[in-house]
């Protein structure tokens, strides 16, 4: 790889961890305000443990993610 896709790939990688980040901080502080009849509580566990699933799902995509770029880091280096 050149140098500038290296840099390239990092940026966006950095990037893509700080969205995921801030889109799963945000989902999760939205679930923590719903109030309502006891029934609620039921369905904001569950949507709790739905969001957590969820977190687990985004992690493993992140870090297949940077496992296929070192892949292509080294690759690119044996020319």
């Amino acid at each position: 790889m050149n140098k500038w896709q290296k840099i390239t790939g990092i940026v966006s990688l950095a990037i893509l961890a700080i969205i995921n980040f801030v889109i799963y901080g945000l989902s999760y502080m939205q679930t923590m305000y719903i109030k309502g009849l006891p029934s609620v509580e039921r369905v904001l566990s569950d949507f709790h443990d739905a969001l957590l699933n969820v977190g687990y799902l985004v992690l493993a995509n992140y870090l297949i993610i940077i496992f296929l770029f070192i892949c292509l880091w080294r690759k690119g280096g044996r020319r």
